[in-house]
This record gives C-alpha cells, structure tokens and sequence, in this order.
C-alpha cells in the first residue's frame, strides 16, 4: 500500500462500514473445531539443508588443504547441488506455511473479539465476524511485513559486523606471517587485500542503515500488535462495545472501532514510512559530506 493510498484510507469517513457491507455471506466455519496447520517435512528439510551447507564449507577448505582427493571434491559438487535444490523448496514450503498460520490466527483472533464483544447472538454477526476478518487480516499482513524487513537487517547488519570485525582482526596476524618470508607468494597478497576487504564492508554497513531499519520495523510490529489487542480486548475508549446498549447501536460502535483501528493501523505505518525517508536521505546526506571532505 503506497503513501497516497494509505492517506485516502485514514482520511476516508468509514473505511469499515464499506468492509461490512460489501463482504458477501459465506459460510463462515468455526475455528475453535479446527487445528493449526502442521509444518509436515519442512523442520525436516531445513535440516537438510543446513546439513548440505555445513558440509559443502568443511569439503571445501579439506580439498584446499587435499587438492588430490576424488573424492572430497565429489562430496563437494553432491553437496553443494543439494543445498541449491533444497534452499528454494524450503522458502516456498516456509511460505505457504506462515501464510496458512497466519490465516488461522486471524480467524482465531476473530473469533475472540466476537466472543469478548458478546456479538454471537447478533443479527448481523456474520457481517461484522467478515469485517473483523479484513482488518485483522489487513494488520497481520504488515507485521509480517515488518517482521521480514527486521529479520533480513538485522542478518545483514551482523553479517557486516562479524565479517568487518574477522578481516580486521586477521590483518595483523598475516602481517607477522609475511615477515617471516616463508610460504606460498599469494599469501604475500593477503595483508593487502583482507584491509581492502574489510574497508568495502565497513563502508556497505554505514552506507545502509540495516541498524535503524532493524530497530524502526522492530518498534512498528510492537505498535501494531499493542493496538491490534487493543481492538480485540476492547480496553480503550472507542473499541469497547457496550453489553446493555440496543443493537443498532452496538452495530454501528463495533464499524466505529473498525474505523478506528484501520486509521490507527495506517497512522502507524505511515510514519513508519516517513521515518525511513529521514534515515535515507540523512545517510545520502551523510555520504555527500563524506565525499566533500575526502575531495
């Protein structure tokens, strides 16, 4: 959802009363009779694939060591062919697991905000049970979204951090090494490139803002997911629905509280947004002033 669709949404007068009525009435199954859906091989074939790596990187710095042995470099290719074969089943199973869990979380989360609200009974329960569904589903979908983002900085960041820290560290050893004027003549090269290496990586880390992503969608999820118990507990003033009110009235304050968590919801992701625009172009900026002083 782009920024202007985002302001179209919270500037709308009642974007849950358009959810309500235009969901069709479909049977709607009850999810307290079902079960989560199971990984099936996926735990397996993580394993698998993580097996296939570990062993790929052990082949591969023995043939350094060996480079006669047939049979290490057959390990080797078998390897490393499962690990290419394995990694892209695994990220689609991954995903159409998370999207199935995520499917049956928001059906159970809907449930419990009809049973909290005391809706059961209502004669428009189905309607307002569809219209919960899609603003939950709505919600779940940018958490996972953010969850994502947070997950991938975050690998990148330490990644960056450990490679930068072991090239650094290393430096001087290859130093001492080639002072003493023995070995290989490509070794005679590592005290020049590993800094170089290391530099480049330092340089990507502080070009990026993995840190500030990895924590900005960190605090995102949390205010999504406050907000999102929120509307299903009915703990604050516009989500609480009241038992003793008429019905009609019970009906148009359950569109308000929809109303008002999407326009929440989209409050949050929005300046979410906003603030990652900062960050990208303070560190452009950053860049720019960086390059005036090296020139």
């Amino acid at each position: 959802m782009t920024n202007s669709e985002i302001k179209e949404t919270m500037t709308s007068p009642d974007p849950s009363s358009e959810m309500i009525d235009s969901q069709p009435n479909n049977f709607l199954l009850d999810i307290s009779k079902s079960q989560p859906p199971s990984p099936g091989i996926l735990p397996l074939l993580r394993i698998l694939a993580y097996l296939s790596f570990v062993i790929a990187i052990t082949s591969g710095i023995t043939i350094f060591l060996f480079p006669n042995e047939v049979k290490l470099l057959i390990i080797l290719v078998v390897s490393i062919g499962l690990f290419i074969f394995l990694f892209p089943v695994n990220r689609e199973l991954k995903r159409n697991y998370t999207k199935k869990l995520n499917d049956y979380n928001v059906l159970k989360a809907r449930d419990m905000y009809i049973n909290v609200s005391q809706l059961e009974d209502s004669p428009k329960s189905t309607q307002i049970m569809q219209g919960v569904e899609t603003v939950l589903s709505y919600a779940q979908e940018l958490i996972e979204e953010y969850k994502k983002t947070r997950v991938e900085s975050r690998s990148f960041y330490y990644i960056l951090q450990i490679v930068t820290i072991i090239f650094s560290g290393v430096t001087p050893l290859l130093v001492l090494v080639d002072k003493l004027d023995k070995g290989p003549v490509w070794l005679n090269w590592l005290p020049v490139i590993f800094p170089a290496i290391a530099s480049i990586v330092a340089s990507l880390s502080t070009s990026f803002p993995f840190e500030d992503t990895w924590l900005s969608s960190n605090r995102a999820i949390e205010l999504l997911e406050a907000e999102q118990q929120k509307f299903l507990l009915g703990v604050t003033t516009g989500y609480r629905i009241p038992r003793n009110a008429e019905e009609k009235e019970r009906y148009k304050m359950t569109r308000d509280a929809m109303a008002k968590f999407i326009n929440q919801v989209n409050t949050i992701h929005l300046k979410q947004l906003q603030e990652q625009e900062k960050t990208e172009k303070g560190s452009e900026e950053g860049e720019e002033k960086q390059l005036e002083e090296e020139q």
